[in-house]
């Protein structure tokens, strides 16, 4: 009965609703590390929003596989170096998608119409908020699909 309920509970690694639900708690925890490393580049330390992208992308990325490969997809069999490196592609993927995001939302200055009298910082970290919630749906799914799906 126990086992039962493990299988069907959301929280469970075993199905993917479970896995979602648990993809949801590593991305918050990954995105947590990306905004705050992004936001520390762009308002504290002046860096360019796109560089400070890059930066923060790789630091929340490496959190994001270790945490999934673990308690996500609770991998038994690990090919660390294939993996990580598909994984890396298809975060680079999102990388890309992310940075057309910004660029749309920040250079082209969408959010500056819809945000009209927010500050630069203010209007840059909105922007990398919604890239974030926006690319967290290809990173599970492309992710689930092409590595994890044993």
């Amino acid at each position: 009965m126990e086992d039962y309920i493990k299988k069907i509970s959301i929280f469970s690694s075993g199905n993917v609703l479970g896995q979602f639900v648990r993809s949801v708690v590593v991305g918050g925890i990954a995105s947590f590390v990306d905004i705050g490393i992004y936001s520390l580049g762009v308002i504290a330390l002046g860096i360019h929003h796109r560089i400070s992208n890059i930066l923060s992308f790789i630091s929340g990325l490496i959190v994001n596989y270790r945490l999934s490969r673990e308690w996500v997809f609770n991998q038994k069999v690990h090919h660390v170096k294939k993996d990580f490196l598909l994984f890396s592609a298809i975060g680079v993927i999102g990388l890309l998608i992310s940075d057309i995001l910004l660029f749309i939302l920040v250079d082209r200055r969408v959010l500056y119409f819809i945000l009209p009298f927010s500050d630069s910082g203010l209007v840059k970290s909105a922007a990398k908020i919604i890239t974030v919630v926006l690319v967290f749906f290809w990173n599970f799914f492309a992710r689930k699909k092409m590595i994890f799906s044993s």
